[in-house]
């Protein structure tokens, strides 16, 4: 897209032996692309928006989104340049809700999309004049689908040595805190196998003599071992078990489609879901857990929800980087220290 003069204007530029370009669509103040990636095989859209600078040219960008939406329901990573702040604290100056927040806003919930918290920076634009004006102009959004393939990204502003506008790039974060806290994970605790192995640990690892007080610290850090070993052998055949359910559940369905299905597969199909339906149960008690949301029942089925509401819970408890005395601290070895 050309630019006007010293602004506006979108390149688009990929590695094409990373991803194939399916389709592409220009229009008045968007590019937006559909990408395979090849090592993945999973096609998402990738939208870049340049926003008016002019409040009456910028309210005809949000329908144009939101046909881009209507006419793409997988995973979609929009960002850009809108011209405008979602928040008044997003101005260094402050001030009021102004109808074109609240579009934009409107626009992200309507749309279903994550606003990424950003790191490095608050503001990510500025007038270069004395009497300095900051602003939050430039972010990047994510579909749920997305955010579901991608629970780690987060996105970052980077140094602005030229432009008045910071960088902004996505990133997939895998940072390792240290030892995490030990939590029992309540999807596993009605299943009787656990219920009898408790004792038979605890008294394994029972000690002659001392002082009784250091013999139950010492049977308790036997039993979170052994806890944790069985939980995570626990997941691993709850996981594999769930993909055998589903595909015996494939047979009786064919049979049915060809009108082949007799009484014993009836009854092995509703065995095979009354199981499946108990290990549904079982991963939205452990999401329910995770994302810690007490006002929701259990058995509501929104395992996705859950989901991800434990991925926005670790992306706002992640710490990616540390700003200490005007320098990014970004490895990992730095930050723990």
């Amino acid at each position: 897209m050309d630019a006007r003069g010293s602004s506006g204007g979108i390149i688009i530029i990929w590695k094409d032996n990373i991803f194939d370009r399916l389709d592409y669509v220009i229009n008045e103040h968007s590019i937006s692309i559909r990408f395979r990636c090849r090592a993945r095989g999973c096609q998402w859209l990738m939208t870049t928006v340049y926003g008016p600078s002019r409040a009456r040219e910028r309210r005809l960008l949000w329908p144009e989104l939101k046909s881009i939406r209507d006419q793409w329901q997988g995973a979609w990573l929009i960002g850009g340049d809108f011209n405008t702040v979602r928040f008044p604290l997003e101005k260094n100056r402050g001030g009021s809700i102004r109808t074109s927040m609240q579009r934009l806003s409107n626009f992200i919930q309507e749309s279903e999309l994550v606003d990424l918290p950003l790191e490095g920076a608050k503001f990510t634009w500025t007038n270069n004049q004395e009497s300095q004006v900051l602003s939050r102009l430039d972010r990047i959004l994510i579909s749920k689908e997305w955010d579901e393939e991608f629970p780690r990204i987060c996105q970052r502003a980077l140094p602005r040595p030229i432009s008045d506008h910071n960088p902004v790039m996505i990133l997939l974060t895998e940072f390792n805190g240290g030892p995490k806290p030990f939590r029992f994970d309540m999807g596993l605790c009605d299943v009787e196998a656990v219920n009898s192995k408790i004792p038979e640990w605890w008294n394994a690892a029972a000690q002659e003599g001392g002082w009784k007080g250091i013999g139950v610290c010492q049977r308790l850090k036997v039993l979170k071992t052994k806890i944790k070993e069985w939980a995570k052998h626990a997941r691993e055949e709850r996981d594999f078990r769930k993909g055998e359910v589903l595909s015996k559940l494939g047979h009786p369905e064919y049979k049915e489609s060809e009108a082949i299905l007799d009484e014993e597969d009836r009854q092995a199909r509703v065995e095979l879901m009354a199981e499946y339906d108990e290990i549904i149960r079982r991963e939205e008690i452990s999401w329910r857990q995770k994302s810690r949301v007490s006002w929701v029942n259990e058995g509501d089925k929104n395992t996705k929800f859950f989901h991800r509401m434990a991925s926005l819970r670790r992306r706002v408890n992640a710490i990616n980087c540390v700003s200490v005395n005007g320098s990014l601290l970004e490895e990992k070895e730095a930050i723990r220290s």
